[in-house]
């Protein structure tokens, strides 16, 4: 059986439909919406369409541009874990 290459954007669009439906608060859901817009800019960016192309080197690259620091990025990386988590 092939599996067809999932796009970042379907994965984030997929992610958000099930937290809405998990009734997760508009203040969780807003935080992984800005953090999936700064992920597709950075996707776009590097020619990432798909999420076969994160691999450790570029997910450990984009956790190096962000700005936050501390407890803030944590939480950040927390959120992008979900994400790869959901879509395995």
């Amino acid at each position: 059986m092939q599996v067809d290459a999932v796009s970042l954007e379907k994965a984030c669009r997929d992610f958000i439909n099930d937290a809405m439906a998990r009734g997760l608060r508009d203040s969780t859901l807003k935080k992984y919406r800005v953090l999936f817009k700064q992920t597709a800019f950075y996707a776009a960016k590097q020619g990432y369409r798909f999420l076969k192309q994160w691999d450790l080197n570029a997910l450990r690259s984009f956790r190096e541009s962000w700005s936050d620091k501390g407890i803030s990025a944590l939480k950040k990386l927390e959120r992008l874990r979900a994400l790869f988590r959901f879509a395995h």
